[in-house]
């Protein structure tokens, strides 16, 4: 009889094999297999579930006088410190006359209508023209 060795099984996957799937689980001496035992997974979470617990610091207002008001559990927004009105008239008037005499001053700047063309009025036309886009930033 020739020397017939079988192959013997390792750890590592076959080329084959899917690498998703369960290892058996190691058997003991007497034969019978272990359970598999999942490991706990423990949170890496700093702050209590839950939101916290009502009446913290946080949740509670400061009267002037340096006593505590009553807490709420309900959410009061920040009150505005002034109102949403609309832009007065002139805002998008003066948005519009920065832009326009932004790209005037370039474009007269370039057309020899101030002589040689110069720099210095193209950085007033730029300047003009960015008061404008930043008045137009702060219409309502």
């Amino acid at each position: 009889m020739a020397d017939e060795t079988e192959p013997t099984s390792t750890d590592e996957p076959e080329a084959g094999a899917d690498s998703t799937s369960a290892k058996p689980a190691a058997a003991s001496p007497s034969g019978a297999t272990k359970p598999v035992v999942k490991k706990k997974v423990v949170s890496k979470r700093v702050t209590p579930k839950g939101g916290g617990q009502a009446g913290t610091t946080a949740s509670k207002a400061h009267a002037p006088d340096g006593s505590d008001a009553p807490s709420s559990t309900r959410y009061t927004p920040p009150s505005a410190k002034y109102a949403q009105a609309p832009s007065p008239p002139w805002v998008p008037v003066l948005m519009f006359a920065l832009l326009g005499l932004g790209c005037l001053v370039i474009v007269l700047n370039y057309a020899r209508v101030f002589g040689e063309p110069d720099n210095w009025r193209l950085v007033v036309g730029l300047a003009a023209i960015l008061g404008g886009i930043i008045t137009a930033t702060n219409y309502r």
